[in-house]
């Protein structure tokens, strides 16, 4: 098991506030199917600022497999339905995009929804 580091970039036109924000390593290798979360942070009262970024740390298998995804949920009700205002991770990011490190932390882009 490892950490690896991200950066979740919020857009350009998210409204300022705190949120509960879920991020998640899921397996999405098989199609036409629901992916299947392998692990997961949590991070609580989260500032959001448009075009701002927050850094964030997540456990790992040592050697995640092709077809493992991150996805981000910003939530704005602090649950995990998403609602109107929410943040989304709107394209698929591979887990390996990823650092192994804070100062090589890959960036996790996410959009209003």
């Amino acid at each position: 098991m490892s950490t690896r580091f991200g950066t979740i970039a919020f857009d350009g036109l998210a409204t300022p506030g705190t949120a509960t924000v879920f991020v998640s390593l899921e397996d999405a290798r098989i199609a036409d199917a629901s992916s299947i979360r392998l692990s997961e942070t949590v991070l609580q009262d989260v500032a959001v600022v448009p075009g701002g970024r927050v850094p964030f740390a997540i456990d790992a298998d040592d050697d995640l497999p092709v077809g493992v995804i991150v996805r981000v949920h910003v939530s704005r009700s602090g649950g995990r339905d998403l609602a109107r205002g929410d943040l989304f991770s709107t394209i698929s990011i591979p887990a390996e995009t990823l650092g192994a490190s804070a100062d090589r932390a890959g960036e996790v882009p996410v959009a209003v929804v």
